[in-house]
């Protein structure tokens, strides 16, 4: 939050804010996307292709539009902590648009 403050970023206009997972297996991927997608979050890229530096990293990109608050930060990351931790993947945090 304080890099989009320190951005000139309005924080009560909403944004598009990104979530970035990453999982061990696709079938994990999936799920992942599955739950995160039924909590609201859309998919923002497709599931399912590691890259060739991470070959056993199957990652899983959310997306949403929202209002950036201490609340909506502590939120999501527990969302995504818990769904990173139930299928044994990693939740690697967030960005956000300055600009709405």
């Amino acid at each position: 939050m304080h890099r989009l403050t320190k951005a000139g970023a309005d924080l009560e206009q909403p944004r598009h804010v990104i979530f970035y997972l990453y999982a061990p297996t696709l079938d994990a991927a999936q799920s992942i996307a599955k739950e995160a997608h039924g909590a609201g979050y859309g998919l923002y890229a497709e599931v399912g292709k590691p890259s060739p530096e991470t070959p056993g990293s199957w990652p899983v990109t959310c997306e949403a539009n929202a209002v950036i608050s201490p609340g909506f930060v502590r939120e999501t990351g527990d969302l995504f902590d818990d769904l990173a931790a139930r299928h044994h993947g990693e939740y690697d945090g967030w960005e956000a648009a300055a600009t709405p």
